[in-house]
């Protein structure tokens, strides 16, 4: 289940930033509106474990070197700075 915050966007984004499977064994696909943008991947200790740019609306995330557990991820619109927080879990 997706664990959602935003910062500067209205609900309209917040529903349309996906990201799926949730739980993953090792890639993610997040879809998202925003001309360019891009993923920060957090662990539960707040440290940056994986960044990328996302270059088309659908994106495939190798997260397989990723250990187990729970992490989170900031999608951000690069022309902005708005972005939407989402919480996924690594099996």
């Amino acid at each position: 289940r997706d664990v959602e915050r935003s910062r500067g966007l209205g609900d309209v984004y917040k529903r349309q930033v996906e990201l799926y499977p949730n739980p993953s064994r090792g890639i993610i696909h997040v879809v998202h509106p925003f001309e360019i943008a891009s993923i920060e991947i957090f662990d539960i200790t707040g440290k940056l474990v994986q960044s990328e740019a996302l270059k088309d609306i659908e994106n495939v995330i190798n997260i397989s070197n990723l250990a187990p557990g729970t992490y989170q991820c900031t999608v951000t619109n690069d022309q902005n700075g708005q972005s939407v927080l989402r919480t996924f879990m690594k099996q």
